[in-house]
């Protein structure tokens, strides 16, 4: 990929005939966010995220997406945040999770609750170092769950269990 690229809330990139498959910035109801993505200007989320992370948010990550899916530096990254910092702003690693469940949640046309987010990046925390630990070979569940999309474990019944749980960093 070179020169100017920039991925359109239709999910087309601009300038070329691809779609994007299942692009979570299509909201319900095919209304689109007023959000463009140009991967020259130098946008803080981008940045934080990485280009090639984000592009394989755009394009890559859909409702058939499971752990196996993700890339290595996404699963670093969400594994290594520190869940219990509320100031998410400036922490790569949790801008990058941020963005994984943002997208999930867009996937599954669910709105996101603000008083879960703390839970909802434990969850992915832990999703993604049962799935490094899986890929280094060592102990690893062998429940047919973790096979299930990405988008699901995050939005569906293992989300929705874990979001009425106490937990360390959400007494709520």
């Amino acid at each position: 990929m070179g020169g100017n690229l920039t991925f359109c809330c239709t999910g087309a990139m601009c300038g070329a005939k691809a779609q994007v498959s299942q692009n979570p910035f299509i909201l319900p109801g095919g209304t689109e966010t007023p959000r463009c993505y140009n991967m020259t200007d130098k946008d803080p989320i981008i940045e934080a995220i990485g280009k090639d992370s984000f592009e394989w948010l755009l394009r890559e990550f859909s409702r058939e997406t499971t752990l196996k899916d993700v890339p290595d530096e996404v699963l670093d990254r969400i594994g290594s945040v520190d869940i219990t910092v509320r100031n998410y702003a400036s922490n790569r690693d949790a801008i990058t999770s941020i963005a994984v469940i943002t997208f999930a949640y867009k996937l599954a046309n669910n709105a996101q609750k603000a008083q879960f987010g703390a839970k909802d990046i434990l969850l992915v925390k832990v999703l993604a170092k049962n799935e490094k630990l899986r890929r280094d070979g060592k102990g690893h569940s062998h429940n047919r769950i973790w096979d299930a999309p990405l988008f699901e474990l995050i939005t569906g019944e293992v989300g929705e269990r874990l979001r009425a749980m106490r937990t360390m960093n959400s007494p709520i």
